[in-house]
């Protein structure tokens, strides 16, 4: 009896164990089926984000290369491309993608719709900048959706007031401003060191100013920002970062890779009147003066009844100082070039009856061309008014008719041995809405030529591209008034700027160098000094450094405007975009 009472429990215990581990397995799988499922939702959660990154992702893509894509809904017209595992499908007359991940599983898709106004038309009043591409892109995988919004501006060739490869050296100017007129930008960039005047102990000033930009300022540099001369190796670092933000009102951003790579400006990427070239001859044209000798013979009427005759009574050797433009070509071989109404000429001078002068024995210049009047054509060997030289003013002046060109090297100068002779400017004469004016040279009869010289100042509104070295005064306004919109200065290797003591600089446009941009003093080392440096627009030292000599006060002003105006932006219509705003839900 014990024994069968025993078996019973046994077994009741067996049952119950039994149910209870049933009821405990169940449990447990359903658990897990939920979290199956939910890891499942999470999954295809996960898919639908990275198909609507993907979707921006080829966004980018084709605006970088298609720049108007977007603009016009003709251009939609329902066609099917393959990019790998992505099909693509263009919607029908409206600017949209929508993209499929081929033998995804699950199935992964997204939509891209395009709101494009790069050409700042018919943008919405919220869109600020007006300038920029509006995307709303939509992710799905099974029943999850991502969408994500997002706002690109077109970001410039150049984005900041002053760029250089190699270092800014800023550390001898007194008083640094750096001011925008982008809403986004201003700044300054370096991809090595920047060196700023010192404004923490040595009684000098640098200052980001917010004209455009609310946002702070910020000099960025791949290595190490000094403040004053590199030598004393005073860096901006955490120990005084909040002393230098309190100066400069700016951020100073040290060993930082956050920027773009400098665009190289080609030749062809500036704009420049579509007409055909007109040569200039390469060589030198110095503003001279020369001495014309002569001799007046006065002759006197004599007669005594008979035989009458004219004699010579007295000789008067005389001389005249006169302008003189002296072409000398590659070859060294000068040509002067003489305004008739200023050359003594010979024959009869005067006359009172019995009583006359002649001029005699005019001596001029060897090879020496005389012109009718005070403005001398200097481009197709005289014959074509696009390139001149004015007697009166002592100034050349070129037309924005048709492009400048010079094989070889081009020098514009005086004889700096008198004084009374001024630098000779080159003015660029073309009217607003017109093109711009454009020198340019290439490579004569060696690849080292194809350097421009001028000895005084560019100033209007065009262009100057020099092969290799181009090389300009500064004594004054490098510029003429704001109504002319500035000038493009183009160098392949170095653009240098020579300016005198005491003397002034307004400079409106874009400087782009190859190598380097530097302002040199005529000065001695350390005596020399501008005053007023104003520089709006942007300079590029592309492949080297940015050198300031001794100057006073420093303003730099970004303006993008002088970048569209004189260039034709990135080639074959592409951009390149920054992203300023970014909503994920």
């Amino acid at each position: 009896m014990k024994t069968f009472r025993r078996r019973g429990v046994a077994l009741l215990t067996v049952v119950m164990m039994t149910f209870l581990l049933a009821m405990l397995t169940s449990a447990l799988m359903g658990n897990h089926q939920s979290n199956f499922a939910i890891l499942g939702d999470s999954i295809n959660q996960r898919y639908s984000t990275l198909a609507a990154s993907s979707g921006l992702d080829y966004a980018k893509y084709r605006l970088g290369r298609e720049r108007t894509l977007g603009q016009s809904n003709a251009s939609f017209a329902g066609a099917v491309t393959r990019w790998g595992d992505l099909e693509i499908t263009e919607g029908v007359n409206q600017p949209l993608f929508r993209g499929h991940f081929v033998n995804s599983t699950p199935r992964r898709d997204f939509e891209v719709q395009i709101e494009n106004y790069l050409d700042r038309s018919g943008a919405p009043a919220d869109l600020s900048p007006a300038s920029a591409v509006r995307l709303k892109i939509v992710g799905m995988c099974g029943p999850f959706h991502t969408q994500i919004e997002t706002t690109l501006v077109g970001a410039p060739l150049y984005d900041s007031a002053c760029i250089a490869n190699k270092a800014i050296d800023m550390a001898s100017v007194t008083n640094w401003t750096i001011d925008s007129q982008d809403p986004l930008r201003n700044w300054i960039r370096s991809n090595e060191e920047i060196c700023t005047p010192d404004f923490l102990s040595g009684g000098k000033t640098m200052e980001f100013l917010k004209s455009k930009c609310p946002n702070p300022g910020v000099g960025w540099s791949k290595k190490d920002v000094y403040v004053g001369e590199k030598a004393n190796n005073v860096i901006v670092d955490g120990g005084n970062f909040a002393d230098v933000f309190a100066s400069t009102k700016g951020l100073m951003a040290p060993n930082s890779n956050l920027n773009y790579n400098i665009y190289d400006l080609k030749l062809k990427d500036l704009k420049k009147p579509a007409a055909p070239d007109v040569e200039i001859p390469a060589g030198t044209y110095t503003v001279n003066t020369t001495t014309v000798t002569y001799v007046d013979n006065v002759w006197e009427w004599r007669g005594w009844g008979h035989g009458d005759h004219w004699e010579i009574v007295e000789t008067h050797p005389g001389s005249k100082t006169i302008p003189d433009l002296v072409y000398t070509d590659p070859s060294g071989t000068p040509q002067h070039i003489l305004k008739q109404a200023d050359v003594p000429q010979p024959g009869w001078t005067d006359h009172h009856g019995w009583r006359r002068t002649e001029r005699t024995n005019v001596v001029l210049p060897s090879n020496n061309k005389q012109v009718g009047s005070s403005v001398v054509n200097i481009s197709n060997n005289f014959s074509s008014d696009n390139f001149t030289f004015n007697f009166d003013s002592s100034q050349f002046s070129a037309t924005n008719a048709n492009p400048l060109h010079v094989s070889g090297d081009l020098t514009v100068n005086s004889n700096t041995t008198i004084p009374t002779i001024p630098s000779p400017n080159v003015n660029f004469v073309s009217a607003v809405g017109t093109e711009p004016g454009f020198i340019y040279s290439s490579a004569g009869a060696t690849a080292a030529s194809g350097s421009i010289k001028v000895q005084g100042t560019v100033a209007g509104r065009g262009g100057v591209a020099a092969h290799q070295d181009l090389t300009m005064g500064a004594n004054s306004n490098l510029s003429a008034d704001a109504a002319h919109l500035g000038l493009v200065l183009w160098a392949g290797r170095d653009i240098t700027f020579d300016v005198q003591n005491g003397s002034d600089m307004l400079f409106r446009g874009l400087v782009y160098a190859k190598n380097n941009v530097a302002l040199k003093f005529a000065g001695a080392p350390g005596t020399a000094s501008l005053n007023n440096l104003v520089l709006e627009g942007s300079l590029v030292a592309q492949s080297g450094s940015m050198i300031m000599g001794d100057a006073k006060n420093v303003k730099m002003n970004y303006d993008p405007a002088y970048l569209e105006l004189f260039t034709n932006g990135l080639p074959d219509g592409t951009a390149r975009f920054a992203q300023v705003s970014f909503k994920l839900y």
